[in-house]
């Protein structure tokens, strides 16, 4: 008995299944840029790229943005030093041979400092028993500090030294110490005092590679400020000496705990505060003092290493910038940041952030600054363009739209087998104004290129690739979105490689979803 083959199907395509279509979820990578992790391996909650999105644990989103707030100062602003008295916050700014009170915003005044050599100042709050102080110092000029309503040059009895030798200027025990150009000599002021006679203290017989002094700071054992405050001085060479007790004079009160080896710093300002402990910028990213001490500086992605997800990126970023001035790293205590400033050019940089709760790392692009600063709760940035913005405010970065880019880890989607990608989608918290461009690339090529931006800026209405998703503004709530749009490739493993634009509110990615069909393994 004959049975019929099935109406217009060959007998061999009766064996063959039906491709099934398939939806497979991606999370948004919330534990930030991963660039040492084999990328075979690489968790989905981490990203091969991430630029000006901020991952906090729950979501990556859209960095804030700048605004304008000092102009006209005419000069790359250089250095940015607070004044911090209780009630009483001044900022000032060094740019070209002056400094200018910035506190207010608007178009600069008038010059309370002139004729200086350079605008390249160290500078620290102190305060005494008759009053509190900014110090500041250059190195070529003499040191000033300002009481809160004059500036005024120190009056300081030196040896050996001049006072324009100083350059670098730090707070340990309730006492000023002092950096001198090209020596392996220290100096400091008697306890609570800007002003004096200031000795000196020889370090040379403790380092092995000779150098320069180049940096110093303190750290706390127990992460507060008090007794157990160590005394920390960094050569050129990356060698560190650390010191217990108060008082260099007094040998009793005042020992070597030891000298480390922390790595070639980077820049005149190579030492970042992280509150109790102290990182140093060097060529092969951000050490802990702290953990050093505890003998775990041994490779660069052991414990002593704070940078060390994105140490790739880090020893290039140096390699290609660390001629120029305007290396330094600080904490923003109020968005929970860590910002280290990397030049590339002379009027151009990036920024390395790590998100201090989920040590999560991203890159900022689109900040062409010299030199950061916070006064009270806000961080204030110094333009090589000479204008003094003000940070994290608002979504566009003084009226130009901010453009956000990241690429997923690499996902099987769930099978081992050759997938066909149909469909993809991202899951997105946004308002109105920003645009959204994605491509899907396999098996770890970095190919296709994403398409063009359909409009030169942003329009009024959320865009994604060359089409409208809706002809209606929305009304500036948050949407969830979920329009779909077709994307191709075949292979076994997926990546989304997405850029962003947004200038007008936050832009949160949440994940994405990606339709496919699977055939047979190869």
């Amino acid at each position: 008995m004959r049975t019929a083959l099935a109406r217009g199907l060959r007998p061999r395509d009766r064996l063959s299944p039906v491709p099934q279509s398939r939806i497979e979820f991606l999370a948004a990578p919330t534990q930030g840029w991963d660039t040492e992790t084999p990328v075979a391996e690489l968790p989905q909650t981490r990203a091969r790229v991430l630029d000006n999105f901020l991952p906090n644990g729950v979501s990556i989103t859209i960095r804030k943005g700048v605004d304008e707030h000092v102009t006209g100062i005419g000069s790359a602003v250089e250095t940015l030093m607070p004044y911090n008295a209780g009630a009483s916050q001044v900022m000032f700014a060094a740019a070209g041979t002056a400094i200018y009170n910035v506190t207010a915003a608007g178009a600069v005044g008038a010059a309370v400092v002139t004729s200086l050599t350079n605008a390249r100042f160290g500078h620290v709050n102190f305060r005494t028993t008759g009053g509190a102080y900014l110090w500041i110092c250059n190195g070529a000029d003499d040191p000033r500090h300002w009481n809160g309503s004059a500036w005024a040059v120190p009056s300081l009895s030196m040896t050996t030294y001049n006072d324009n030798d100083i350059f670098y200027v730090f707070e340990s025990k309730q006492r000023l110490f002092f950096l001198f150009n090209n020596a392996l000599t220290f100096g400091y002021l008697p306890a609570d005092s800007v002003a004096g006679t200031v000795a000196n203290f020889g370090v040379g017989s403790v380092f092995t590679y000779g150098g320069r002094l180049v940096a110093g700071g303190k750290i706390a054992r127990d992460s507060g400020d008090g007794l157990d405050d160590y005394t920390c001085f960094l050569t050129s060479e990356g060698e560190l000496v650390v010191y217990s007790g108060s008082n260099p004079a007094d040998a009793n009160d005042w020992a070597r705990v030891g000298t480390y080896f922390v790595g070639e710093p980077v820049g005149d300002r190579p030492i970042i505060d992280l509150g109790g402990d102290l990182g140093v910028i060097t060529v092969n990213g951000v050490v802990s003092v702290l953990a050093v001490m505890a003998g775990q500086f041994n490779a660069p992605d052991a414990g002593a290493y704070v940078s060390a997800r994105v140490a790739t990126p880090f020893r290039a970023t140096v390699a290609v910038g660390r001629a120029h001035d305007g290396w330094e790293g600080l904490l923003v205590p109020s968005s929970d940041l860590m910002i280290v400033n990397m030049p590339l050019t002379a009027t151009t940089a990036v920024q390395f952030v790590r998100h201090r709760t989920t040590g999560a790392w991203c890159r900022f692009t689109g900040w062409d600054f010299a030199c950061f600063e916070v006064l009270g709760a806000t961080l204030y940035a110094g333009g090589f363009d000479g204008t003094v913005y003000e940070c994290f405010t608002g979504h566009d970065d003084a009226d130009d739209d901010i453009t956000a880019a990241h690429s997923t880890a690499w996902s099987s989607l769930g099978t081992p087998l050759t997938k066909t990608l149909h469909e993809a989608r991202a899951l997105l918290t946004t308002s109105t104004r920003a645009s959204l461009r994605m491509v899907a690339r396999t098996d770890f090529r970095d190919a296709p290129p994403l398409g063009s931006w359909p409009f030169s800026t942003i329009s009024n209405a959320l865009i994604w690739n060359a089409n409208n998703w809706n002809e209606a503004l929305w009304n500036g709530e948050d949407a969830t979105t979920r329009q779909w749009r077709a994307v191709s490739g075949e292979g076994h493993a997926v990546s989304l490689v997405v850029e962003a634009r947004s200038n007008q509110g936050e832009f949160s990615t949440n994940g994405y979803q990606v339709t496919f069909s699977v055939g047979a393994a190869r």
